[in-house]
């Protein structure tokens, strides 16, 4: 009779509750893994985002501050037919219409070069053409340029100074968002030459 009660010790299996045990551990240590993967995918696309933000926030920055920096001092010159771009100012070096447009005479003072907020976009209209500098994987939420604390129509020989403030948004990335500043000395001396006595 005691044989009947003797467990094959050999042949013993897993019990439903042993089973059950085991599925749910594994259960637990995939949900972790796969979480942690997940997060760290996500956080990788996160980190390129900014990145590719950044780069085209650089590249547009950078091309702005190198046009405004070579700005030439507007005075309408109706004799050699070149552009009026500041309205009504005599002698300045940029002028806005509102806050997130700036408007300014090109360094070889042929053309009129503007800078402005259209669309969520950071355009340039140079020459008759209008181009966008920033992409539309991106929205600048604002643009704005200020003066520096200088006076854009400068007496004498003073140098204006343009500050430009950017806040750039992703769209695909709601937390994804960046702000950039930055003050532009002109280059372009205003020193008013007089012109050549004729012989």
């Amino acid at each position: 009779m005691t044989n009947l009660f003797k467990k094959n010790r050999g042949n013993e299996g897993l019990t439903l509750v042993e089973m059950l045990v085991s599925i749910f551990v594994f259960s637990l240590v995939m949900v972790v893994i796969t979480n942690f993967f997940l997060s760290s995918v996500r956080m990788q696309a996160r980190i390129s985002e900014e990145q590719k933000m950044l780069r085209e926030i650089s590249y547009a920055m950078e091309y702005m501050t190198r046009a405004i920096r070579m700005a030439a001092r507007d005075g309408h010159d109706a004799e050699n037919e070149r552009p009026d771009c500041i309205s009504g100012i005599r002698e300045g070096n940029y002028s806005q219409n509102r806050e997130s447009e700036l408007v300014f005479l090109n360094y070889d003072r042929s053309n009129c070069r503007e800078f402005y907020l259209d669309e969520g976009l950071i355009k340039e209209r140079f020459g008759g053409e209008r181009v966008a500098l920033t992409s539309s994987d991106f929205e600048v939420e604002e643009l704005s340029f200020g003066s520096g604390g200088t006076d854009w129509r400068p007496q004498g020989n003073d140098q204006s100074r343009v500050t430009i403030y950017i806040e750039m948004r992703s769209k695909d990335f709601e937390e994804v968002s960046t702000q950039v500043q930055t003050t532009v000395t002109q280059r372009r001396l205003n020193v008013l030459v007089p012109p050549e006595p004729e012989d």
